[in-house]
């Protein structure tokens, strides 16, 4: 028993020429009618391709467009985008490419001026400033020249003004002196004072030797009277200030040139 298929091989077999000088012989091939058009041979087959390749054009050109309306919106988005980032901030730096280099450029110019600018002033203060401690140098050793002088000119006159005082100072005790003694009856009496100066003993001998008492004897003291001066009794009753010492005069005088030498 055989099967449908291997009899029908079988005929086929022997249907078909045999070999010749070792070679088949070409025998024309039969192929299954098909629905699809890639599978055929011949003009079929070339227009099933044009018809497949113009089918893929299409979908391609289709792709095509629409980027190509995609990037025509995004750069219309970017523009739009540009356009109000310069309104609201009023900067160039966000540009690109070239605008952006531009951009730069120009910011950091502007910025290299103001340093200048900044720079010059600087320059120009520290001129004036070394202008003005050279001056105040020059003030400052003419102003201690000038204070020597005029120190040595504050000693001289001190020295003068203490001369002055201590010539001062005789002439108010002569003058007090002459006042409360009585000229006219040739009395010399010293003001009292509140702390005793010894006096001279030339000054006591002369004082003794001008009383009218020296000339009485002194046995007859009792009946001796002496004439009345009304006005030097209502001096000697009128309360008179302490004259100044004359030591005392020196002793300033010497501790206000200690300061002043130091």
């Amino acid at each position: 028993m055989t099967l449908n298929g291997l009899g029908t091989k079988q005929k086929l077999d022997k249907n078909q020429p045999k070999k010749t000088n070792g070679t088949t012989s070409c025998a024309p091939m039969k192929h299954n009618n098909s629905s699809v058009d890639q599978y055929k041979y011949g003009k079929n087959r070339v227009e099933a391709d044009a018809k497949r390749l113009q089918a893929k054009e299409d979908e391609l050109m289709k792709k095509k467009q629409e980027i190509r309306n995609r990037l025509t919106q995004l750069k219309k988005d970017r523009r739009d985008l540009r356009m109000a980032i310069e309104n609201t901030s009023g900067v160039d730096q966000y540009k690109y490419g070239k605008n952006r280099v531009e951009a730069d450029a120009k910011r950091l110019q502007a910025k290299e001026d103001e340093l200048m600018k900044k720079k010059q002033e600087i320059r120009n203060r520290l001129t004036q400033l070394k202008k003005d401690r050279r001056d105040l140098r020059m003030a400052i050793e003419n102003t201690s020249e000038r204070l020597k002088k005029v120190e040595d000119e504050c000693k001289l006159k001190e020295e003068e003004r203490v001369n002055l005082e201590l010539e001062l100072t005789e002439v108010k005790e002569s003058l007090k002196k002459a006042l409360s003694g009585g000229v006219t009856l040739g009395l010399t009496i010293e003001p009292k004072t509140s702390s005793s100066s010894p006096q001279s003993p030339v000054l006591v001998r002369r004082t003794v030797d001008n009383s009218p008492i020296s000339s009485c004897d002194t046995s007859d003291t009792e009946t001796c009277s002496l004439p009345v001066n009304s006005a030097s009794l209502l001096r000697r009753q009128v309360p008179q200030k302490n004259p100044p010492v004359r030591g005392h005069v020196l002793r300033k005088a010497k501790e206000w040139e200690m300061k002043s030498g130091t």
